[in-house]
């Protein structure tokens, strides 16, 4: 091999070399910003184990007025200078039994739970008086004599819901004449009708009825398709534009007039505050 070729050789080595080099100071930089990125890392999570801890301690840790021992390697704020020694700095000072105030423990009273009486006072009672023993029962079985009653007690108490009922109402008026006019020329008639006014004439709808279905609507939440299945139940057939229709009537006739008198009376005040 001639010096040409060795020298060229050479050459690509040393061009080599400096390659790896290169490589190898490009990777011990990348391997130190690792590094250094997993030292962050880690003091982050220590930072942050160090606040659930805290946040645990707050949260689920027992409340007491007394202080709880300082983490180990904690500076105590009276000690700086030497933190093994005892700071003999802080005064101490022990409470005088004489002037320690003893407070006398309070106990909270359980409200007393309401009796079925005080619960349902406001609902008409009606007692119903048991009798289900037979002729033959009521007679002594030593002797047979009939027996006496000598008392009563109450077995049971129960509040009983009567659901709704429809009933369809006709109201009749009756006619009178003058059985003496009656042979004249000038008959006289008169006609009962006292039963007053209909809610919304010539409409069947009663005001029970109507406000039923308004308080359901309004009231309950109860829409009008489902309150017109309810009535299905009861054999009759109330279609739900039907209630809208007695909703808006009712309001032309007999709300729309009462807010339109206290928007009136409102509008006279100098002053008027709402939420």
């Amino acid at each position: 091999m001639n010096s040409d070729a060795i020298n060229l050789q050479l050459i690509e080595l040393k061009d080599m070399i400096i390659q790896l080099n290169q490589t190898i100071t490009n990777q011990n930089t990348l391997i130190q910003k690792y590094l250094e990125d997993i030292a962050k890392r880690d003091a982050t999570i220590a930072d942050q184990k160090a606040m659930i801890q805290y946040l645990n301690d707050k949260i689920y840790g027992k409340s007491s007025e007394k202080g709880r021992v300082p983490d180990a390697g904690q500076v105590s704020l009276f000690n700086l200078l030497n933190p093994n020694e005892p700071d003999e700095s802080v005064l101490v000072i022990e409470p005088d039994p004489e002037e320690i105030i003893h407070v006398k423990e309070h106990t909270k009273k359980r409200k007393a739970k309401p009796t079925v009486d005080e619960r349902f006072s406001n609902l008409p009672k009606r007692t119903v008086v048991v009798d289900s023993l037979s002729e033959e029962d009521k007679h002594c079985v030593l002797c047979g004599t009939e027996m006496v009653a000598i008392g009563t007690e109450v077995i049971r108490t129960e509040v009983v819901y009567t659901p709704a009922v429809l009933e369809r109402v006709e109201y009749i008026a009756t006619t009178y004449e003058c059985p003496v006019c009656k042979e004249t020329e000038e008959p006289y008639f008169i006609k009962d009708e006292g039963c007053g006014p209909a809610l919304l004439p010539p409409s069947y709808v009663s005001p029970s009825l109507a406000a039923s279905t308004f308080y359901r609507k309004f009231v309950l939440s109860v829409p009008y398709y489902r309150q017109e299945a309810d009535f299905k139940e009861f054999g009759v057939d109330i279609r739900r534009d039907t209630m809208a229709h007695w909703a808006i009537l009712c309001h032309e006739k007999y709300l729309n007039p009462m807010v339109s008198y206290f928007g009136r009376e409102l509008k006279k005040r100098k002053f008027v505050m709402m939420d």
